[in-house]
This record gives structure tokens, sequence and C-alpha cells, in this order.
């Protein structure tokens, strides 16, 4: 059976990374630029799950998520 890669932010992480999608989205749509594509890292290290998105030139901290190996 194969295995798979799940994850999944936090609401809280969601929740920031929505808001910081919309804002992103207003000030290229503003600045008549063609949009860009949010851009997001996780760390994952056997105490925590760090998801961090890129916001210009900086990576801005999202929150925790949940990794978890599920059969499909």
């Amino acid at each position: 059976m194969a295995k798979q890669l799940q994850i999944k932010l936090t609401p809280e992480a969601t929740q920031k990374y929505l808001k910081l999608c919309g804002e992103q989205m207003e000030a290229e749509m503003n600045e008549f630029v063609e949009p860009t594509f949010p851009l997001i890292k996780i760390e994952m290290s056997m105490f925590e799950n760090e998801v961090f998105m890129e916001v210009g030139n900086e990576w801005v901290e999202l929150g925790d998520s949940a990794v978890e190996i599920i059969s499909s």
C-alpha cells in the first residue's frame, strides 16, 4: 500500500497565511504587477514542524503544522 506525507497547518497558521496572501495580492494589484504565488517553507524536526511564507525578501513565520504519514 502506498504512503503519503500529509501536512496540515494549524487553524492559526492557516488564518495568518490567508491574511498575508490577501495583503500581498492587494499590494500587487495596486502596483499593477503580475501576481506572484505564495512560497511556503516547512521546517520539520522531531519536536516541531514550523511553517514559513516568503513575503517580499523575508520569511515570515506562520506557525506550526501537523505532519503525518498516511496510507492511500
